[in-house]
């Protein structure tokens, strides 16, 4: 219970236009401890569903705002991991304003036991996992790994398409991603900047 009080606390603290507030905590069932998160509601959904909605919107707009919060994350004192950056895990202030949410993987790089699997594996969401995660017994999200799934996320953007979206088998995705495979290119419809961004970043 401290360990969640003190995610929360550190949830509270951020005032940043790029990471959604967290406003309060309730029980919404007598029957279970299980808190529910009140947060603004956000009107506009998620990065994926606002690019489906509005495919005029300039994606480019989206990504910087999501770089801009991961960055805000990853160099405050103490740094703030995520865990589980995909495009679902953002959501649309405005027409313009972009936040960052979802901290159930967020923990502090301080302290290695402040992290709980929430998403569809430990670690984060498979096809956006890096593969220092899918090797661990115990994934350990880091900084690092949250740039790897901020590429997987440029791609799912400017794509419009899941990453490996043709692989339906948990297993094959895991042995591609292992074997140091990623998403085809997309010279077709991307920037040179965004098509040379996603490498950088799968592998920095």
């Amino acid at each position: 219970v401290k360990k969640i009080i003190r995610e929360l606390s550190l949830w509270c603290s951020i005032q940043y236009e790029n990471v959604l507030p967290l406003l309060g905590i309730v029980r919404i069932n007598d029957d279970t401890n299980v808190p529910a998160f009140v947060c603004p509601w956000m009107e506009n959904g998620n990065a994926k569903e606002f690019c489906s909605l509005n495919p005029r919107f300039p994606p480019i707009l989206i990504l910087y705002d999501i770089i801009n919060g991961l960055h805000y994350l990853h160099t405050s004192q103490p740094e703030i991991v995520h865990g589980d950056i995909k495009a679902a895990s953002f959501i649309k202030e405005t027409r313009i304003v972009m936040c960052l949410c979802d901290f159930g993987l967020s923990r502090l790089l301080t302290d290695n036991t402040l992290w709980r699997t929430t998403a569809t594996h430990a670690g984060g969401t498979l096809r956006w996992m890096a593969p220092e995660l899918i090797d661990q017994e115990v994934p350990t999200p880091t900084k690092w790994s949250d740039i790897y799934a901020f590429a997987m996320t440029c791609y799912e953007i400017l794509s419009g398409d899941v990453p490996f979206k043709s692989v339906l088998n948990d297993i094959a995705i895991q042995s591609k991603v292992m074997k140091g495979q990623r998403p085809d290119r997309m010279e077709s419809f991307c920037s040179k900047l965004s098509v040379s961004l996603c490498p950088i970043s799968w592998y920095a």
